[in-house]
């Protein structure tokens, strides 16, 4: 699939035809607003065109809602693929249109878990003085190491029930800003007046087996709607 450090924005005035404006690569944060700047520089244009892995959920959202206030058509011509955060992008169109042979892939929108506890925990404090500086919010001490250690019948000294509650911590914020994406993609959804029920089949599907979806639940979840 196309990877490119970020979007590129290509003006294409076809005679006879819709104007467009092609956008492709990845969606890097901070793409929203150059994605704007080139649709205020291409009018009058009709239609975008994406080719995109994804990238960036934020500007992917606030890509689509531009698209949406503008009232533009969006489409994916043979070959083109929208994956990812392109897929909010391409769903802010009035007109949505795939043709065959143009690709709709989805997949979960959940952080990596382990990639991200994996990061925090290799500079995880080693002392409760280092600990409560990093995460004041929930201080530590040797009586709360005492009880841990009587309540799983545990015999973990400092560094490794530091360790061990920075993870925890790590995990239940994941968890926080999985349940954040969810509803700001619902709020999405429902600006646009697409199915809610795609939120549960996105949310559904694993980021290491992302999946094309068919055209009869691009008709069905209202992600196309021109045929």
């Amino acid at each position: 699939m196309l990877s490119s450090p970020e979007m590129h924005f290509t003006s294409l005035k076809q005679k006879n035809k819709r104007n467009v404006l092609f956008a492709w690569g990845e969606i890097a944060s901070g793409d929203s607003d150059r994605f704007h700047e080139a649709m205020m520089a291409a009018r009058p244009i009709e239609e975008i065109w994406l080719l995109s892995p994804g990238g960036s959920l934020e500007d992917g959202l606030e890509m689509g809602r531009f698209v949406h206030k503008a009232k533009l058509g969006t489409h994916l011509l043979s070959g083109m693929v929208c994956a990812s955060a392109c897929n909010f992008v391409f769903m802010g169109g009035a007109v949505r249109t795939i043709d065959p042979g143009g690709s709709f892939i989805v997949h979960m929108f959940s952080a990596d878990i382990a990639s991200s506890v994996l990061d925090n925990v290799a500079d995880a404090p080693k002392t409760f003085d280092a600990f409560n500086g990093d995460y004041p919010d929930h201080k530590l001490d040797q009586a709360d190491l005492d009880a841990y250690n009587k309540e799983h019948n545990e015999k973990l000294d400092v560094p490794d029930y530091l360790m061990t509650m920075v993870v925890d911590i790590n995990i239940k914020q994941i968890q926080q800003d999985s349940a954040q994406r969810a509803a700001e993609i619902a709020r999405f959804l429902a600006e646009m007046e697409l199915s809610l029920r795609f939120l549960t089949a996105f949310a559904s599907i694993s980021n290491d087996h992302p999946r094309e979806l068919s055209r009869d639940e691009l008709r069905d979840f209202n992600i196309t709607n021109t045929d």
